[in-house]
């Protein structure tokens, strides 16, 4: 476990968890604190570092929000396995490289899976383990058992003599359980009724575009993104208002939302570039947002 220590000042300007987020963060970005290393806990820490527990635990969220640690069930926190540093590097072309160093060309590589291409060569299939999903190594044998859990839990909502018309909104069980665990995850009083249990993204799009969108008010969307997404949102006969995107997240500069009636965002974790939208973007995107009337929508 890491021996990390802040040296706090608690005469300094800004508060103690501030101070403990920011060198966390250089710590992390400079290799002091390396990918995967294990974080000590609340306890321990709001012990060592003489703060409160919710000092410790406010300053751990933000950096998980940030994507420089994330936590696992059952085991602690640690630093995130690809921290922004790391994303940037990747991204990055001139990464890696000394100063005057030119990148060596690769041979060209088809960018397709070697396994679905046709070389003539055929190979004897390999055995794959039978897997359940989720992550989920449950040998064969637990199969019967795996059933009848899931037949208990489908059982209150008509499901065990073959199942019956459900609400489109998803199963009661299901909504329920989502609720409560928002609830206790985030601190939101939610209901079930509030909850839409969806067969993914799209048909999540589809319906905030048509409950949400007024015709005279375009949608704001990150450059680039999913195209999917935006080409759905061009279905609508929205007006697409692409808004950049760098190795920070998103950028506002010369940013309007004058006539944008929603705003559609990825900050944990946005696709393709994989990188986190730190905490003062999100603030200056929210203050934007919320002066102009926009709905924020966060996938």
């Amino acid at each position: 476990m890491t021996a990390f220590l802040p040296s706090l000042d608690r005469g300094a300007g800004d508060n103690l968890q501030e101070q403990i987020v920011r060198q966390f963060i250089t710590a992390i970005t400079e290799g002091g604190l390396r990918p995967g290393q294990r974080l000590p806990s609340v306890r321990e820490s709001a012990a060592r570092w003489c703060v409160s527990r919710n000092t410790v635990v406010l300053a751990y969220e933000r950096l998980e929000a940030e994507g420089y640690v994330e936590a696992r069930s059952s085991s602690g926190t640690f630093v995130h396995r690809m921290p922004p540093g790391a994303r940037r590097a990747i991204t990055t072309p001139s990464a890696g490289l000394e100063a005057g160093e030119s990148r060596r060309p690769r041979p060209a590589r088809s960018s397709l899976d070697p396994a679905f291409v046709d070389d003539g060569q055929h190979r004897p299939l390999q055995a794959v383990p039978l897997s359940l999903g989720f992550g989920s190594n449950m040998p064969l044998y637990r199969a019967r058992e795996w059933r009848r859990v899931v037949q208990r839990l489908l059982a209150p909502d008509g499901w065990r003599g073959g199942g019956q018309f459900q609400p489109n909104a998803g199963l009661p069980f299901l909504r329920e359980t989502l609720a409560r665990w928002l609830t206790a995850r985030h601190g939101l009083p939610v209901d079930a009724r509030q909850v839409i249990v969806v067969a993914g993204l799209q048909q999540a799009h589809s319906i905030i575009a048509r409950a949400l969108l007024r015709p005279d008010r375009s949608v704001m969307l990150e450059d680039p993104c999913y195209i999917g997404k935006r080409r759905l949102y061009e279905a609508f006969g929205e007006g697409v208002r692409p808004v950049p995107v760098d190795e920070h997240g998103i950028n506002l500069h010369d940013t309007s939302f004058d006539g944008v009636g929603l705003a559609v965002v990825n900050p944990g974790c946005h696709v393709p570039l994989n990188v986190t939208l730190p905490l003062g973007r999100r603030r200056q995107f929210l203050a934007a947002a919320r002066a102009a009337g926009t709905l924020v929508v966060e996938e």
